[in-house]
């Protein structure tokens, strides 16, 4: 399956991926990222932020944040500038 590009291999022929109607923080979701190389690759992925800068695993979930400060904010800017993936959907709300 080609989709913009990326090729989903891994997905192909999967049914175990049930449909969802709401994707909450910290849930396990299927996501295309780029491995170290650069290759595209389809795997799953829990949602949430650990900065770079945490020596543990946060209690609390990091996943909000504002468009305002997304670019400047310590925990986000190094994500929002080159840590991205796709999220494979058909539908959107909030």
């Amino acid at each position: 399956v080609r989709l913009y590009r990326l090729t989903l291999d891994p997905y192909v022929g999967r049914n175990d991926i049930p449909p969802r109607y709401n994707i909450s923080p910290t849930q396990t979701v299927p996501i295309v990222h780029n491995d170290a190389d650069g290759n595209e690759i389809a795997e799953d992925a829990r949602w949430w932020l650990v900065p770079w800068w945490a020596k543990e695993m946060p209690k609390a979930a990091m996943f909000n944040a504002r468009i305002e400060t997304v670019a400047t904010s310590g925990a986000f800017k190094d994500a929002f500038k080159s840590k991205r993936c796709l999220i494979p959907a058909d539908g959107f709300y909030e």
